[in-house]
């Protein structure tokens, strides 16, 4: 498939067109559950033609359901188109921000949050007057003090969002802490807060969030870890993945030389264009 330009307008940016839609469609990256071709007007959520600013580079593999929509952050965080690096076999019926990443086989619940809005902490007040100088609340009073103020300030507390491993289930209404990692096969319980990294394999739950338990023995949990099973080709994952952890990991370290690597189809969203990976 051909190469589509960019247009620049606020930092970068990208028309979602038809083309673009019949792309991803064919890739069954899904805008709706089991989407079905885009129309004339709409593929999913997303109407067409759409101009979709990004703040990263991000990659979509093949086979994704991105259901959610677009991202609206916290009260003073910057819009967000709806699409961010996400694996195969994933998806996620809450709206994603740009700058997350999203292993494969990850199962995301609706109502996922982030505390992606930050308020400087060090100054004699909290108060966005700081950096925010436009808000009409206080503009008048801050133009005529003549008061110079921080441009720079990083609504997102200069922290990057969440980096989410493979196999990884998060329930509903789950926020999550901006610089954290969620790792492979953890799971976190519906309506947790979670603020710290969670270790792979591991249950979590509440607000904050602790560890309530581990999902295997830790021996099965660190050779699951080491196998990286969601690299291998999906038939072979089908093919062993109603069996219990321990003897899943027992067939894949037995047979797992023999079975081939799986390198999905994908699309990279970034500034030099709009590339399909075969």
């Amino acid at each position: 498939m051909a190469q589509l330009t960019l247009i620049s307008l606020l930092g970068w940016s990208m028309i979602f067109d038809k083309e673009l839609a019949f792309g991803l469609h064919e890739l069954k990256i899904f805008l709706s559950y089991n989407s079905p071709p885009p129309s004339d007007t709409s593929y999913g959520w997303l109407s067409i033609p759409t101009d979709l600013d990004f703040q990263s580079e991000i990659i979509v593999e093949e086979r994704v359901g991105l259901y959610g929509g677009p991202y609206h952050g916290s009260i003073g965080a910057p819009f967000s188109h709806g699409f961010c690096s996400i694996g195969s076999f994933s998806f996620s019926a809450s709206c994603l921000p740009n700058g997350l990443s999203v292993g494969r086989y990850c199962s995301i619940s609706a109502g996922l949050i982030f505390l992606d809005s930050h308020h400087q902490t060090h100054l004699l007040t909290t108060s966005a007057m700081t950096f925010r100088p436009y808000n009409e609340l206080w503009r008048d009073i801050l133009l005529d003090s003549g008061a110079a103020l921080d441009h720079t300030w990083d609504v997102y507390g200069q922290k990057k969002f969440p980096i989410i491993g493979n196999d990884v289930w998060i329930g509903r209404d789950v926020t999550l802490s901006m610089g954290i990692s969620i790792g492979d096969g953890a799971i976190v319980a519906a309506g947790s807060v979670v603020t710290k990294d969670v270790p792979p394999y591991t249950i979590v739950g509440g607000n904050p969030a602790s560890v309530l338990r581990m999902r295997f023995p830790s021996d099965i949990a660190l050779r699951l870890q080491n196998s990286q099973w969601w690299n291998k080709c999906p038939e072979y994952v089908y093919r062993i993945s109603s069996l219990p952890a321990e003897l899943a990991v027992k067939e894949f370290e037995l047979s797992s030389s023999g079975v081939d690597a799986f390198y999905p189809k994908s699309v990279s969203l970034s500034k030099s264009g709009v590339k399909f990976i075969n």
